[in-house]
């Protein structure tokens, strides 16, 4: 699926939509790797926070924040 990157709002919702997909990859990795791949993901986050326009400081903001999410979604995976 192309994004488009003038729409904010749809792309935050597809991130959070690939959530699950991002997680079953994640959680499949050894224990030791799995610091690694969030980073990767974080990187890839911010690269999207910055295709969104946002300046410097605030596409950090907008990764840590779609990261603490992934965070909880990554918990709700392994509780159940």
């Amino acid at each position: 699926m192309a994004l488009d990157y003038q729409k904010p709002d749809e792309v935050f919702s597809a991130v959070v939509e690939g959530f699950p997909r991002v997680v079953e990859l994640i959680t499949t990795l050894p224990l030791e790797k799995r610091p690694a791949a969030l980073r990767a993901a974080q990187q890839s986050y911010l690269q999207t926070a910055r295709k969104l326009g946002y300046h410097q400081t605030e596409a950090q903001q907008w990764a840590s924040i779609v990261i603490s999410m992934l965070d909880d979604a990554m918990d709700i995976y392994r509780q159940s």
